[in-house]
């Protein structure tokens, strides 16, 4: 479900998507189209909060598949990098995915003489 949208004039698109199924989920989408004119940003921006407008009703929170949402948020998050990549030639497209289960610990535990912290490099 869409919880946040917002834009600003210089190029910036940030959306905000919670899920309660199969566990809570907090998906972030932060677009950044880097140079370029500001008139041509706008209207990008405009033309991806439109496609995040007209997809939000299909990545409502289903009650018995939760997995739909993932692969539908993860499509949506293509499609708008694609919209803002084709009238910008540097485009920055970032995702946070927080993801808690109910059961564990908010905290993460390490194992004696190891870190708790972990990278990831793609």
């Amino acid at each position: 479900m869409l919880v946040e949208l917002s834009t600003n004039p210089a190029g910036y698109l940030r959306a905000a998507f919670r899920f309660s199924e199969p566990r809570p989920m907090r998906v972030e989408l932060d677009i950044s189209m880097i140079g370029g004119d500001n008139r041509d940003a706008t209207t990008t921006l405009a033309s991806i909060r439109r496609l995040i407008d007209d997809s939000s009703h299909s990545l409502a929170s289903h009650e018995h598949c939760g997995e739909c949402n993932w692969y539908g948020l993860m499509a949506l998050v293509r499609r708008c990098h694609e919209q803002a990549r084709e009238l910008s030639a540097h485009v920055l497209t970032t995702v946070h995915i927080e993801d808690e289960d109910d059961n564990e610990p908010t905290t993460p535990r390490a194992k004696p003489g190891h870190s708790a912290t972990h990278t990831a490099c793609f």
